[in-house]
């Protein structure tokens, strides 16, 4: 008997515990699951474990109405690096990097007036939202989001 090993005692004991536990999982998972399986595309919705379904439904309607409008601008800071001022309707700016002239066009900005040392623009930051008139100097740059002028690089 030299090979054999004894039978240790608590391992039957840890197989039912175990098996006992997954087993009440799995029902707990298939309680859970039952109501999913019955409702309807409609009810589906309102299906929540906190709210009931005439709450989860007045929630949804909210956030919709609440919801953003989509931003007219595709970018969040607007950054005027340089003026080149000739005399009133002869300048250039750079905006965003880019050269604007008298010529230039742009759904959402436009310039209303330029200066030897500064730019007023006009800017619609999301649809269907009243303009916002920003006087920008070289250098500063204006976060659309937080609606405020900064000094140097973003």
């Amino acid at each position: 008997m030299a090979g054999q090993r004894k039978p240790q005692k608590g391992k039957p004991m840890k197989k039912i515990y175990f098996s006992l536990r997954l087993g009440f999982l799995v029902g707990i998972m298939l309680c859970c699951l039952t109501p999913l399986a019955r409702a309807g595309d409609d009810d589906l919705r309102a299906l929540s474990v906190f709210f009931t379904g005439k709450e989860a439904k007045k929630i949804e309607r909210a956030v919709q109405r609440a919801s953003l409008k989509p931003p007219a601008l595709t970018f969040d800071t607007i950054e005027l690096g340089a003026v080149l001022y000739y005399g009133p309707g002869q300048w250039t700016v750079w905006l965003q990097g880019e050269r604007w002239t008298p010529k230039t066009s742009h759904p959402y900005v436009r310039i209303l007036n330029v200066e030897a040392d500064r730019v007023r623009l006009s800017v619609t930051p999301f649809a269907g939202e009243a303009p916002r008139e920003i006087t920008l100097r070289p250098h500063q740059n204006y976060q659309v989001l937080r609606d405020l002028i900064v000094e140097g690089k973003p």
